[in-house]
């Protein structure tokens, strides 16, 4: 069973055909479709001046910029862009076609340009020291509350003097 139900069904009615009129029917065979054994990644970085160490894992693929190759469709690569004084640039690469995996390489000094970047916490974690705290209010210097009328009732008008 080489080609599954569908082939058996093509078969069978070959054989009807042919046994009808006596003259054969010449049926096509779907072709195979070759796909490529190994596919061409080329790993890069802008600025292309930094040689980032590109890793899969713990293990290290090369330096950019660099290409390699990988057998096809074996599944998606995690890998990591390292460079001493620079943010690690984490994606993932597709092996079922050539590609070109070109990153953006960001100082640590240059934070401020990235999206999402929040400030540091300075080293207080943004507390003020205890004796600019703000006085809590005291039972004696709150205002004095008025409860909510119940739900249904009327709301009580303040009386006048």
């Amino acid at each position: 069973m080489k080609y599954g139900i569908l082939g058996l069904v093509v078969v069978a009615l070959v054989f009807v055909a042919h046994a009808e009129n006596g003259t054969p029917i010449k049926v096509a065979t779907p072709s195979k479709v070759k796909k490529p054994k190994r596919v061409r990644i080329l790993f890069g970085t802008v600025p292309k001046r930094v040689r980032a160490e590109v890793m899969f894992g713990k293990k290290r693929l090369g330096v950019t910029p660099f290409s390699m190759e990988f057998k096809y469709d074996s599944g998606p690569r995690d890998i990591t862009f390292k460079k001493a004084g620079y943010f690690n640039v984490n994606t993932r690469v597709f092996t079922t076609s050539n590609r070109e995996v070109i990153v953006k390489m960001t100082l640590k000094e240059d934070a401020h340009t990235l999206y999402g970047y929040k400030e540091k916490i300075p080293p207080d974690a943004g507390v003020p020291d205890q004796g600019v705290l703000p006085a809590v209010p005291t039972p004696s210097t709150s205002p004095t509350l008025t409860p909510l009328p119940a739900p249904g009732a009327t709301p009580a008008t303040p009386a006048t003097p």
